[in-house]
């Protein structure tokens, strides 16, 4: 054992009167001997000291943020965001009663009985939110998403005001459990919203260490890309078969991933898929687009990664992958509208965009959403496929028929050029075919073209009869 090798074994962790040189296996001493593991998670740090960051750059509320100990075990310490931090503090939730925890669900809305009492916020104030993000179409991932989005719209989206608002509902914090809640980046991590909701129990050097091909204890490798030379960056490649080890190493993520596109001819799958998840979120919309400009043809599963990992730019990075893809694939439809916070302006770009909307993706694009929320886009895919592509109208006819009520398909008779297919697929699906002769003459007049149309259609179904 050389001096360096026995001087990273000297730098000792204890846990209680038990020593350890390795943090993940002091982390697993900890949850083994802790009566409820449960409520202990860990936070990564600077300087050896856990409190909130009133100037948070991001677009969540402000707060103390953190991985469950049990994931960050499970993952061997390989968190996707700060674990190169020199400090990793764990903690214990001091009230773990007012700590909400975040499972997949879009229906069971839980905690909206604190707003809908009336004593924390306004009824209008909390109606008028409900109204906001219905309109925008957010997607809900949790049984809390509900909580948390009409908290950050009453609060104008401003992080410090939604943190108040989240205390006055008495919420500590919450965990999330694998919905990307929170945010879509870390499906799981956790936020508590004061300082005195978390008690530090231990913060532990973050000193990770490898072995080399020796078997010698060494510092894992960080590697500069303010200093580094072409030919040393050529060399790292070539050692890593994955630049997911790059990535994780270095001492500028976004830095370095700017290197490597610009350096590599071709880049793999596995190469977007480490790029979008491993930069930080300041750096997300330029390397998604340093990423579209060098690979355009990208696959469903590139697009699924860049929108995935985006950070709070989905809809940024979801404009530029509509703008650079030459041909947006129905999954590719699916995928931009269900990331999108704002998705109206994404739906047009896309409409505008595609050839042709096919029948999955004017499922994708109104998303059985409500007749007002809906009327915008089916207006847009009117305007365009009027023009092209009549057999998509009669797509769009059949989804209305299969989805909406009465006064929708109203609406819609009103909105379309009657020929002589439409009129036939409108009779086709209706059940009442006198009532569809008679809309269809209010809104379109009984011109003798009208008039033939009618008496070709209504006839035979009514002898069908």
């Amino acid at each position: 054992m050389n001096f360096k090798e026995w001087l990273l074994l000297t730098e000792k962790i204890m846990i209680k009167d038990q020593e350890f040189r390795d943090p993940l296996l002091a982390l697993q001493h900890i949850q083994k001997t802790h009566p409820n593991p449960e409520n202990l998670v860990v936070t990564y740090t600077a300087i050896d000291k856990v409190g909130i960051n009133p100037k948070s750059e991001y677009k969540t509320p402000i707060g103390i943020y953190f991985y469950p100990l049990n994931y960050v075990i499970e993952n061997e310490m390989d968190v996707p965001f700060a674990g190169d931090q020199p400090y990793l503090n764990v903690c214990e939730f001091t009230r773990p009663q007012k700590i909400l925890h975040m499972n997949p669900s879009d229906e069971e809305q839980k905690g909206m009985d604190i707003l809908y009492s009336g004593n924390v916020f306004s009824l209008k104030k909390v109606y008028e939110a409900e109204d906001k993000i219905k309109k925008d179409e957010y997607n809900l991932r949790s049984n809390y998403s509900m909580l948390w989005l009409v908290t950050k719209a009453i609060a104008n989206d401003k992080p410090s005001e939604w943190n108040s608002n989240l205390r006055k509902c008495g919420v500590d914090g919450f965990v999330d459990h694998g919905t990307g809640t929170i945010h879509p980046q870390e499906s799981t991590q956790g936020v508590v919203f004061a300082k005195d909701a978390l008690k530090v129990l231990y913060s532990i050097d973050n000193n990770i260490i490898d072995k080399n091909k020796k078997g010698q204890i060494v510092k894992r490798e960080k590697y500069n890309p303010n200093k580094i030379s072409d030919q040393q960056l050529d060399a790292i490649l070539q050692s890593h078969r994955n630049i997911e080890g790059v990535l994780k190493n270095t001492t500028d993520k976004d830095k370095m991933a700017e290197l490597i596109i610009n350096k590599k001819t071709n880049l793999s799958d596995n190469d977007i898929k480490n790029l979008a998840f491993y930069t930080t979120n300041e750096g997300k919309v330029k390397i998604a687009e340093l990423i579209l400009k060098k690979k355009t043809n990208l696959s469903d599963d590139n697009v699924l990664k860049l929108l995935g990992y985006a950070g709070s730019h989905n809809d940024h990075i979801a404009q530029l992958i509509v703008n650079y893809k030459p041909e947006l694939s129905d999954n590719d439809v699916r995928h931009l509208t269900l990331y999108s916070t704002y998705p109206e302006p994404i739906k047009k770009l896309i409409i505008n965009k595609k050839p042709k909307i096919s029948y999955k993706n004017i499922k994708d694009l109104i998303h059985d959403i409500k007749p007002i929320y809906a009327k915008k886009t089916i207006e847009l895919i009117i305007a365009k496929e009027s023009k092209f592509y009549e057999s998509n109208i009669i797509d769009l006819i059949r989804y209305v028929f299969e989805r909406y009520d009465k006064a929708m398909i109203e609406w819609i008779v009103s909105k379309l050029k009657i020929s002589p297919l439409i009129a036939y697929y409108l009779f086709h699906y209706t059940t009442d075919k006198k009532e569809m002769a008679n809309l269809i003459t209010t809104y379109h007049g009984n011109t003798p073209e009208i008039q033939e149309l009618i008496n070709k259609y209504l006839p035979q179904t009514q002898a069908a009869k």
